[in-house]
């Protein structure tokens, strides 16, 4: 019982977190130039992601949004990236079997792309627990970018 308590109580801590990281987020309206084009900045930043920890932040995207995104470890170690709607991102948190829009394992970087199929809030998780039992897992600095592809006429 204590331990499903401790497992709610974090659920709520992380999801009020998430709330003011995501007002904050939304709020920023820059521009950068991807492929040529000048996209709205959504995200750009550096996130320090301890050892054996998780970090995450969420994004509100409107219906057919789709979202042009890079990420980077700077010293070449990898984690497991994930992009998640609001569904599964508590299923993850909780351990259970979740499904995962973007789902990049061991990786150290990636670019990609997704369209949201529905208004809503999405997580971007950076996972660096042990990826393989008795691995030790440093901190991380990883370099992310997420951009708002602009609608065509």
């Amino acid at each position: 019982m204590r331990l499903a308590l401790k497992k709610l109580v974090f659920l709520a801590v992380v999801l009020a977190s998430s709330a003011i990281m995501s007002i904050y987020l939304t709020q920023q309206s820059r521009s950068a130039s991807v492929n040529g084009s000048d996209l709205p900045i959504i995200v750009e930043d550096i996130f320090e992601v301890e050892r054996n920890e998780l970090f995450f932040f969420d994004v509100e995207l409107e219906s057919n949004t789709t979202v042009t995104g890079h990420f980077e470890e700077s010293s070449g170690m990898c984690f497991d990236f994930y992009t998640l709607d609001r569904a599964n991102f508590p299923r993850m948190l909780a351990g259970y079997n979740f499904s995962a829009i973007i789902s990049a394992k061991h990786a150290i970087e990636s670019n990609f792309t997704f369209t949201a199929e529905q208004r809503g809030t999405y997580y971007f998780v950076f996972d660096n627990q042990n990826l393989v039992e008795g691995d030790v897992c440093l901190d991380k600095v990883i370099m992310f970018k997420l951009y708002r592809d602009r609608e065509k006429p």
